[in-house]
C-alpha cells in the first residue's frame, strides 16, 4: 500500500486538514440574529376542555375570535391566565380550520 502525505490527503477526500487539532473553533452563526420571540406553551387537558366548551358556538359557525374575546375569557378563568390572547386565538383558529377540512367535499 502506498503512503500518500497528509496535506495531499486532505485534497483528495475532500476534507480540510487542521493545523492545530488542539484548538477548538465556535460554529459560524447564521445571519439571523433575532432573538427567540416566544416558546412554546402546550395547552394542559382541563385547558383544552375549558376552550373548546367556552367556544363550541364559535368553532361551529367557523367565527373567528377577536382580541378581546380572547383576553375577556383568560381574565374570567383562572385556568387560562398563563396563555396569551394570540394563543388562545390560533387555537381556536386551528380547530375551526380541521373543522372546514373535515367537511370539505370533492
Amino acid at each position: 500500500m502506498e503512503t500518500v502525505p497528509v496535506s495531499t490527503l486532505g485534497a483528495v477526500q475532500g476534507c480540510s486538514v487542521r493545523s492545530n487539532p488542539d484548538k477548538v473553533t465556535e460554529p459560524k452563526k447564521s445571519g439571523n440574529n433575532r432573538p427567540k420571540t416566544g416558546e412554546v406553551v402546550k395547552l394542559t387537558e382541563h385547558q383544552h376542555r375549558l376552550l373548546k366548551t367556552l367556544f363550541k358556538t364559535n368553532i361551529a359557525m367557523r367565527r373567528e375570535l377577536q382580541k378581546d374575546e380572547c383576553e375577556k375569557v383568560s381574565r374570567k378563568h383562572d385556568a387560562l391566565q398563563n396563555l396569551t390572547w394570540k394563543k388562545i386565538k390560533n387555537t381556536v383558529h386551528n380547530w375551526i380550520m380541521a373543522e372546514k377540512r373535515k367537511t370539505k367535499r370533492y
